[in-house]
């Protein structure tokens, strides 16, 4: 039976997990200068809530197959400015990389898209651990007796049932041997996965500018609006960066200057006629926790398990825009893109707010965009595959966005017997590479009665054929010698 921190796995001892730390990431897939929103380090697992399940995950090479996974779980955090954040893995197909990169996205933005599944995956992280941190309170409304729920099993389930809506994954009362799982943990992540879970929907960001820039004409109309967005109840502070052209102001859909900036505060920029060409950019902040069910993406989607949030202390966030503007006649260009998965590409919005028409260039095809209107070109892209797409047009306009199509899920799980022997459990951070020159002064490890942890090692008992050769050329060499080899084998044991 396979306990978390209260008993020892069959599996061996645990996989010690490497902490590692990342630089913060400004950029979005799909926007070159976009909307910076809550960026953060990864910091690793939180303490005390290491455990490990067996779960039965569809086969990627054999659709309607599966294939056994012993994970290990645990609740990891990320570090932001001035508070952490709680996280779960809701990708079971990809590890946690060293230097890996994070930003907050929103659900459009993440592998899941905004569905039903992961609305379900928001609702188990308002009615699990840590969001319910009172175990007993947990444990009785999941059937559990009170007393009998530890916060390690109240992660792996939590954890688990991520996994199930997330990558297909099944918790099973056996593991892979047949002996059974812990109770208490197969208990949560039914109550997690069944009827009672309706889903919840997608939370505020903790701050974005939506969108993140718009471009006009000089004259009596204010270019804009940049809609603030946050989970805050206080002010968002909004400030121009750098020095502000003149004749130009800041102001909001009173037309007045922006004073005590909050969730749903639109933003413009009022320009005077004969200005000439150019760019005001702003600033937002504010101080607030991040809400449970963002998720947290790595760079451009590649190589690391996109997370989502499971509560955290106050952070500040910060969020950044521009406004643009140039005198008539001239186009005004300006770009978005998102990822359509339903035709399979990258979705380039081309805009353009100017009284001329608009030449761009998107990934080498032309693409004219008439004046005081906007274009949507569709851009293929394979699944899984990496792309960048640069953008060009008037007025020196450029933009290139990047990153991984990643639209399709894992096949539903199909029972089958349970197979066996039994397996370690599997880390889904990477681990340091080990040093394979001994430590002078450190004494060789004694070896184990019950032979290696493959847990730890990753390898076999591979001194056995060497013992069986070792032991046959004493067998030739005659009795006296074998009897030697016994009597100095009975003094070592």
């Amino acid at each position: 039976m396979f306990r978390t921190q209260r008993g020892i796995s069959r599996a061996g001892s645990a996989v010690a997990v490497a902490g590692a730390t990342v630089a913060a990431l400004l950029l979005t897939p799909g926007s070159a200068i976009a909307d910076i929103g809550m960026t953060a380090k990864y910091d690793g697992s939180v303490d005390g809530t290491k455990g490990s399940v067996w779960l039965k995950v569809p086969d990627e090479n054999n659709p309607g197959k599966f294939t056994w996974r012993h994970p290990v779980t645990n609740l990891k955090k990320l570090k932001a400015d001035g508070g952490l954040i709680k996280v779960y893995c809701i990708d079971l197909a990809t590890s946690i990389k060293a230097s890996s990169e994070y930003r907050e996205g929103s659900w459009s933005d993440s592998w899941l898209n905004d569905s039903e599944k992961t609305r379900k995956i928001n609702w188990v992280l308002n009615n699990s651990y840590p969001k319910i941190d009172n175990l007993n309170a947990l444990a009785t409304t999941a059937g559990i007796d009170a007393g009998k729920l530890d916060i390690p099993e109240a992660v792996a389930a939590t954890q688990a049932a991520i996994w199930h809506f997330s990558n297909g994954a099944q918790l099973p009362g056996q593991d892979k041997q047949g002996d059974k799982q812990v109770a208490e943990i197969v208990k949560l992540y039914k109550f997690l996965t069944g009827s009672k879970n309706t889903g919840v929907q997608e939370p505020k960001p903790a701050l974005t500018l939506d969108p993140d820039s718009a471009q006009g004409v000089p004259g009596d109309t204010p270019i804009g609006p940049l809609k603030i967005e946050t989970n805050a109840t206080g002010k968002v502070d909004v400030k121009v960066d750098g020095k502000t052209p003149e004749g130009v102001s800041l102001v909001g859909k009173d037309g007045k200057p922006v004073a005590d900036a909050k969730n749903g505060t639109e933003l413009y920029a009022k320009v005077p006629a004969g200005t000439e060409a150019g760019k005001l950019s702003v600033t937002a902040q504010t101080e607030t926790a991040i809400s449970i069910g963002r998720v947290f993406i790595g760079k451009n989607r590649k190589d690391t398990q996109t997370l989502i949030s499971a509560g955290a202390t106050s952070v500040k966030a910060t969020a950044k825009g521009s406004f643009t503007w140039a005198p008539q006649p001239k186009p005004v260009p300006g770009a978005d893109s998102k990822i359509d998965c339903a035709q399979g590409g990258l979705e380039v919005t081309l805009t353009n707010s100017g009284d001329a028409p608009a030449d761009f260039q998107v990934g080498g095809t032309k693409v004219t965009v008439p004046a005081e209107s906007s274009k949507k070109h569709l851009v293929k892209v394979g699944e899984d595959q990496d792309y960048t797409v640069k953008v060009t047009g008037p007025e020196g306009f450029e933009k290139t966005f990047e990153g991984k199509l990643d639209c399709e899920t894992p096949p539903p799980v199909v029972e089958e017997p349970v197979p066996s022997p039994n397996a370690p459990e599997e880390p889904l951070e990477e681990e340091p590479t080990p040093s394979t020159t001994p430590t002078p002064s450190a004494p060789a490890p004694s070896p184990s009665p019950s032979g290696p942890e493959l847990a730890e090692t990753g390898g076999s008992d591979s001194s056995t054929g060497l013992i069986a050769g070792i032991a046959g050329a004493l067998l030739l060499a005659g009795g006296g010698a074998v009897f030697l080899s016994r009597r100095r084998g009975a003094r070592q044991s």
